[in-house]
């Protein structure tokens, strides 16, 4: 790519007069910089720099004015880095002919689980890593993400999926099974909880847009939402072989809400609810010997709590 091309859609300037006119990529991290690849600085962060120009960059960008360590590279200055990150990343929209979708963060994981094909790509939010994704795409590729306003700032046209669709039939055996219609569909059986369903009908309205072709699944685990069955001592159980689960979500707003969503259902349900502040607490509820709740609900990931969980060995210590 012409470095002059690059100053004109960053809106920055070209520091000094080198050689070089032309790089081959552009790159956010200076441990993969090959020879004639352009860096951007986004950290401010003179060792990056020094690094990438020893890896062989041929032009870097950044917002601070750093020494010139060679001149025969470029060196290009924008008052906002951010802002040129946004550009760049406009402009690998435009020339790929890319494509965007906005849906929950709820949708985005239910997608990631999803057998669906093609792919659509799962989008992140760090617009570091939106750049390197959309630098490294092939042309014409759908991505997914729950960053609205970001996705609409690439896109004007980015497209949005409705993120609640109420079914015209749903009955919810327990709290990890249902039956469900969608479009004249019975789906029967379904490793999936009631609550979240709304949220794959709307994804899957998306995907009947699409010449898409998915089927479903266990909806079990998946990145917001993991269950571990247990007995009450904490020791973990297979699906079905116990009627008590702690159930795993990592975001505070939607472990409220399915908390309301299971009272709803069965007022008589034992329920405790615990967020990531909650810390002794939930150093109490796993020392404590026995478990006495139907469902407990933890703010976090479930990897973060393997090191409560017992097993029937340490149990049979603890009682001698």
């Amino acid at each position: 790519m012409k470095i002059d091309n690059i100053v004109s859609i960053c809106g920055g300037e070209l520091l000094n007069s080198p050689s070089i006119t032309s790089v081959q990529e552009m790159k956010t991290d200076p441990l993969v910089i090959r020879h004639g690849d352009l860096f951007i600085d986004h950290n401010n962060c003179l060792e990056a720099v020094e690094l990438a120009v020893q890896k062989g960059a041929y032009a870097i960008l950044s917002s601070s004015i750093h020494k010139q360590l060679d001149n025969e590279i470029a060196w290009l200055h924008v008052s906002d880095i951010s802002l040129a990150l946004l550009k760049l990343s406009r402009y690998e929209t435009t020339r790929k002919k890319l494509q965007f979708v906005a849906m929950s963060p709820v949708q985005i994981a239910l997608l990631n689980e999803l057998n669906h094909t093609p792919k659509i790509k799962i989008l992140p939010n760090d617009p570091i890593a939106v750049f390197n994704e959309l630098a490294k795409a092939p042309s014409e590729i759908l991505f997914a993400g729950s960053c609205k306003e970001y996705l609409t700032q690439l896109d004007p046209h980015t497209l949005h999926v409705q993120h609640n669709i109420t079914p015209s039939y749903m009955l919810a055996k327990g709290l990890f099974s249902c039956s469900f219609s969608y479009k004249e569909r019975l789906y029967e059986d379904n490793k999936i909880c009631a609550f979240y369903v709304p949220a794959l009908l709307g994804l899957l309205d998306f995907l009947d847009t699409l010449p898409c072709v998915y089927t479903l699944e266990s909806f079990l685990l998946f990145d917001l939402f993991s269950v571990q069955f247990v007995d009450q001592n904490f020791c973990k159980k297979e699906f079905g072989q116990s009627t008590q689960a702690l159930i795993f979500i990592d975001n505070a707003d939607t472990l409220t809400q399915l908390a309301t969503f299971i009272q709803s259902q069965d007022l008589h349900v034992s329920i405790l609810v615990l967020h990531k502040r909650d810390k002794n607490l939930i150093d109490q509820f796993f020392k404590c010997f026995t478990n006495t709740f139907r469902y407990t609900l933890i703010e976090g990931k479930k990897e973060q709590y393997e090191q409560y969980f017992r097993t029937n060995k340490q149990i049979q210590t603890s009682l001698f």
